[in-house]
Parts: structure tokens; sequence; C-alpha cells
């Protein structure tokens, strides 16, 4: 679906902003109604016991149960949308590291290539790690 966003939309920055939301969206909806689907019932049937209904029950028993599925598709959301973006870089634009890396390579200087090819990884471990750190904190109540 890349190239034809790239190809169709009016410029290059529409092309992106839909890449990536579009990728962040649907990652997250996915998990979070998975994560929803799978609480367990007996929370459920517990929460209506204690006669919690609305948002408070939302708050106290939904969002805690679904919150580990939810954080994991913003983990998938996080990756898939450096990709996208990398791509509408390397692919429409005329800056950012992807256009850097796929010039580079064009003109046949594979040491700024790979510089540039590393450099993004290295950015992207870093992102990984504070969200990882992040997540740990938010969901520090979770037995391994």
């Amino acid at each position: 679906m890349s190239p034809f966003v790239l190809l169709l939309s009016p410029t290059l920055l529409s092309a992106s902003i839909f890449l990536v939301v579009y990728n962040i969206v649907w990652a997250t909806l996915f998990a979070t109604i998975t994560g929803i689907m799978t609480i367990d019932k007996r929370y459920l049937d517990k929460a209506a016991t204690l006669e919690l209904t609305g948002v408070k029950r939302f708050m106290k028993v939904i969002l805690p149960a679904a919150s580990p599925s939810i954080l994991a598709g913003f983990v998938n959301s996080l990756r898939s949308s450096f990709v996208m973006l990398v791509f509408a870089e390397m692919y429409g634009g005329g800056s950012g590291m992807g256009y850097f890396v796929k010039k580079n390579s064009e003109l046949g200087v594979f040491a700024n290539t790979w510089v540039g090819f590393i450099f993004m990884v290295i950015v992207l471990v870093v992102v990984m790690q504070i969200f990882e750190k992040v997540k740990e904190q938010l969901l520090k109540w979770i037995i391994d």
C-alpha cells in the first residue's frame, strides 16, 4: 500500500502523515480490541458484584486488564511507523535519514550509507529501550 499512497497523495508530507497514522491506529486498535476481548470474565463478574459501572468500571477493571495488550500494540505501532517514515523519506522525500541513506547509496558512497543505516538502527533501539522502561513503569503490577 505504501507505494500507492506515495504516488497518489498530493504531497510527501500528507503521504507520510497518512502512512504513519495508519500504522499507529490499526496496530493499536487491534491490540486494544484483543486486550478487551481476552479479559478474564471473572474480573467483570467481580466488578458487577461490586456494582462498578461506567467510567469507574472502565478505569478500575477494563483498562488495567487490557493495558498489557494495548502497550504491546504501541510497540508494534512504533516499529512499523518508524519503518514507514524511513520508507517515505527514501522514495518520496528530499530530506531525512532515509533520503540520506538512499542518496548515498545511489552515489556509491557506501561508507555514508552504512553510517546512516547504523545510526537509524541505534536511534530505533534507543527509542525502543526508552519505551520499554516506560512500559515497565506503567505495568509494574504485572507478574512475570
